[in-house]
């Protein structure tokens, strides 16, 4: 056996002293349990995750079928029933009275934590409301792998999760996310990821530092950075890049538009103050005095060298010569 294989083993052993030392009990009647699920790869379910599954009476799951699948990995099968968007306010009533009657229940995401970016945040609500304890199995999450991966993200972050389809929604999230001083990240879907990129080309937005994090934990996993106007042009060149789940982080807007509207002013200032000086010039040309005292004139008036100031006034007077 060689060396790697060796401590692999080592590691898978302590895992099973791990689980053994959980034990049973671990779950409590008339409790709720948020646990936090693979993104991606089954490998990162935890060992606390699984005993939990294994041991409470119900998992309420987002997708009952996709939620099955992983289970049946483990040789879990307890109760499974549906809590979703669609049917939260019904079904979030029932789990309650299955909590007050006594029974355990797990809430299960599609991927990642229960509750960030989805209706088990109702459910949390409802169990507070009901003075039922909440319990959290924490789990991998796509915004804070995003965000450690990303290399943009010091401190403060907001999440938007998904960009609304589209109309007036859609338009204040994007003005929300404009005024943003901190990194701004949000899932999007491969679907709408073209018409996310080019929603931030037109606000402004094009030449912003972006990271575009896809398929987080999987085989095809790839995390760069890029600008919405690169990423755009290179989407349409090979599609492929458009497949897989993706969470794009965006380097500070607020300050990014600032600096832009900054430059653009300053250019715009250069080049109004570039045509006054053409039309002085123009002027010192047309007046009694001779060159070089018109070159040491327009010189002191607008900071320049004489000599350069000396070049522009002949450059002006060859052109009307012609």
């Amino acid at each position: 056996m060689n060396k790697d294989a060796n401590k692999i083993e080592k590691i898978l052993a302590k895992l099973s002293e791990r689980f053994l030392t959980l034990g049973a009990g671990m779950v409590n009647k008339g409790e709720l349990y948020i646990v936090g699920t693979p993104i991606g790869n089954l490998n990162d379910l935890s060992p606390r995750a699984l005993v939990t599954l294994a041991q409470v009476d119900v998992i309420a799951a987002e997708d009952t079928r996709h939620t099955a699948m992983l289970l049946a990995a483990f040789d879990i099968h307890n109760c499974l029933i549906s809590y979703h968007e669609h049917n939260m306010h019904k079904v979030g009533g029932k789990i309650i009275d299955l909590l007050t009657e006594g029974k355990s229940v797990a809430l299960v995401t599609d991927a990642g934590m229960p509750a960030i970016s989805d209706p088990g945040q109702e459910l949390c609500a409802l169990c507070h409301v009901n003075h039922i304890k909440v319990n959290t199995v924490p789990g991998p999450t796509a915004v804070a792998s995003a965000a450690a991966a990303s290399g943009l993200v010091k401190g403060e972050f907001y999440f938007a999760t998904f960009l609304p389809a589209d109309g007036k929604m859609r338009k204040s999230a994007l003005a929300k996310i404009m005024r943003k001083d901190e990194p701004v990240i949000m899932y999007e879907s491969p679907h709408r990821l073209a018409n996310t990129l080019n929603d931030l080309v037109k606000a402004g937005l094009g030449d912003c530092e972006l990271c575009i994090a896809r398929e987080l934990t999987k085989i095809h996993e790839s995390v760069r950075i890029t600008t919405p106007a690169a990423a755009l042009e290179e989407l349409s060149l090979d599609p492929v890049n458009g497949k897989g789940e993706f969470v794009l982080v965006l380097a500070n807007p607020s300050s990014y538009l600032a600096q832009t509207t900054a430059s653009e002013e300053v250019i715009e200032s250069q080049a109004e103050r570039e045509v006054l000086l053409r039309k002085k010039a123009e002027v010192y040309l047309h007046s009694k005095i001779g060159l070089k005292q018109a070159a040491r004139e327009l010189a002191a008036e607008f900071g320049l060298k004489t000599n350069v100031a000396y070049d522009l006034l002949l450059e002006i007077k060859s052109r009307d010569m012609v």
